[in-house]
């Protein structure tokens, strides 16, 4: 579970590729693709360990014009999954 002032990386185990509108994250460790669109890939763009969830939070109010609160929500919820997924972890960049 991650919190506003948490900095947030991609997992070492994953790597990715973008397509046209959507970006594949394949899990090195159990051989699973995940797909991202819309504001799900825009914040995996942000999980570079130096970000804060309220920073992407902010950038997501920026580019797709909802409120604050809705998108520190949204984020936070998208993040729960990528972690219990696997696919992020608390930390500065490595």
């Amino acid at each position: 579970m991650f919190a506003p002032e948490d900095r947030v990386r991609r997992s070492q185990t994953v790597v990715g590729e973008g397509l046209r509108d959507e970006y594949l994250v394949l899990d090195l460790g159990n051989g699973r693709y995940y797909g991202l669109d819309g504001v799900a890939r825009f914040v995996w763009d942000r999980l570079d360990g130096t970000t804060t969830v309220e920073e992407i939070a902010s950038a997501v109010v920026e580019s797709f014009e909802v409120d604050l609160g809705r998108a520190r929500e949204d984020v936070l919820e998208l993040l729960g999954q990528l972690e219990e997924r696997g696919l992020v972890e608390t930390g500065e960049a490595r």
